[in-house]
């Protein structure tokens, strides 16, 4: 199946990653530079590019410089969030490499992860006057990391907390920077409005499907590493409601290879992976349906592209894990 967004943006992606490099290499502290370029090895610069295509979709006229610069300072800006992530959850490794966690300690990833954040915003001044003139009061970066905070270390006691959690933290970590964007372009209301519910929607969906992607080990470490830190998973909330499964069992503990099987098998036959891949749908639909009112039409098929690439994506992950474990 030919994906239009990949295709298409992948010499935008390539160019991000070329200037990222670049501004990575200018870091004077080595420890900083290795998180920070480990980091941008396995990223696949999703944020950048979107910022890029939304400028021109909602009528900006930026030269492909600027479109790139905005591009770049959107994706070091985000950044922060998944160095971040590494301190909190403890991530020594991501797809198969070393984050430094273990090799530099948690205060030197959080260093990083303020550098990027300061960094990505400097970056991104320039390109923020209609942004800070009439927007910053109804989309404020601090909520996103406020947010953050609330995902990686507070835990939810049920669903609908869980979910909230979600949408403070992915929802406007994303909206926030994909509003700064479509301000370079348009300065009417109702625009930056839809495009809002986009960035909002979209970035809970991501969440969702990323609470997913740990649980099934699909981040190239060791699965459900964030369930034995202590965080609930909303799958895990889905099925703690159903008789004969208790997410007690394996909330803050050790999962060995005979708990992870039970914990999965409980999660499959309750139906919790199938009603968590619907609840991440249900977002996809409401970023899409926002979107398609706030952008042009060449816009609105590459980034609705973007939307059916993660969404078949998740399916084919909980497909093969029911093929295991069922």
């Amino acid at each position: 199946m030919r994906n239009i967004f990949f295709e298409e943006s992948s010499h935008i992606r390539e160019a991000i990653r070329k200037r990222i490099d670049r501004v990575t290499e200018q870091i004077p502290h080595p420890k900083l530079r290795d998180i920070i370029r480990q980091r941008n090895k396995t990223s696949s610069f999703l944020k950048g590019a979107i910022g890029y295509y939304i400028h021109e979709g909602v009528g900006g006229i930026y030269p492909e410089e600027q479109r790139l610069e905005l591009a770049t300072g959107i994706e070091v800006l985000c950044s922060s969030g998944a160095i971040f992530d590494n301190a909190i959850d403890e991530h020594e490794e991501r797809n198969g490499e070393t984050t430094f966690l273990k090799e530099y300690g948690v205060w030197m990833q959080i260093a990083a992860s303020q550098y990027v954040l300061h960094r990505g915003l400097k970056m991104l001044f320039p390109f923020m006057s209609i942004y800070t003139e009439k927007f910053f009061h109804m989309y404020s970066i601090d909520d996103a990391v406020i947010g953050m905070v609330g995902m990686d270390i507070e835990s939810s006691n049920n669903l609908d907390e869980q979910i909230k959690i979600t949408e403070k933290s992915n929802g406007r970590f994303a909206e926030v920077p994909l509003v700064i964007a479509a301000t370079t372009g348009t300065e009417d209301t109702i625009t930056i409005e839809y495009i809002s519910k986009f960035g909002y929607c979209l970035g809970t969906a991501l969440g969702i499907y990323e609470e997913v992607r740990d649980m099934l080990g699909k981040h190239g470490r060791r699965r459900a590493t964030e369930i034995e830190r202590g965080r609930f998973a909303i799958p895990l909330h889905y099925a703690n409601d159903m008789k004969g499964f208790k997410a007690s069992d394996y909330i803050g503990k050790t999962i060995n290879d005979d708990a992870y099987r039970s914990m999965i098998r409980g999660v499959i036959q309750s139906g919790s992976l199938r009603k968590t891949q619907n609840l991440a749908g249900t977002y996809f639909q409401k970023a899409e349906d926002a979107l398609y009112f706030a952008v042009n039409k060449f816009c609105f098929d590459r980034l609705k592209g973007l939307l059916e690439s993660v969404s078949l994506e998740l399916e084919e992950m909980i497909k093969e894990v029911e093929n295991i474990y069922q």
